[in-house]
């Protein structure tokens, strides 16, 4: 008995033929190639995909270019402006574990209104002041942290008579402790 160690196929199977290497840069250009076009297609019959590459990605790239050494805090400043500002004041004023009663979106669109990005977004802000918890007037009555309120925020001179003391009328953005 001879000792072959080639495995033995069943005769069924077939075993792949290789591709010639011109085919197959042939196919996978092609396949490139309409990626490519779907891409531009999708990106002029959506207006957003044009935003986003026009408009965020080519400014925020330009900006990290222009100051390499600037802090996170500064590129935050110089993108969102006055939002970046409250949103940071908030969180320098209010301790890590505050639970903070925070204004609705109509609080937030007044004429005189400084505040440009989506700062009334409660998922936006978040992201700026976690780990701190934020409850807006409207989950009150279904919120888990609605009982805790540590802190509100005072947008445009609203938010004032949630607070049991009284405040000034010349308050407009501020941050209060619920209890002195």
């Amino acid at each position: 008995m001879k000792n072959d160690h080639t495995p033995k196929r069943h005769p069924r199977v077939q075993t792949k033929k290789a591709c010639h290497p011109v085919w197959w840069w042939l196919k996978n250009g092609a396949a490139a190639a309409l990626v490519l076009l779907l891409l531009q297609s999708a990106r002029n019959a959506q207006p957003t995909y044009d935003w986003v590459y026009t408009q965020l990605l080519r400014r925020n790239y330009a900006l990290a270019r222009a100051y390499p050494d600037a802090t996170f805090d500064q590129k935050m400043e110089m993108k969102l402006g006055e939002s970046y500002r409250f949103l940071r004041y908030i969180r320098q004023s209010t301790p890590e574990d505050a639970v903070i009663l925070f204004p609705s979106t109509e609080d937030f669109r007044t004429p005189d209104n400084p505040f440009k990005q989506e700062i009334h977004n409660k998922l936006f802000a978040t992201r700026f002041l976690y780990p701190r918890r934020l409850v807006q007037r409207q989950e009150l009555g279904q919120s888990p942290y609605a009982e805790r309120i540590t802190h509100v925020v005072v947008v445009n001179g609203r938010g004032k008579d949630d607070l049991p003391y009284p405040v000034g009328p010349d308050v407009k953005h501020a941050v209060m402790p619920l209890h002195r």
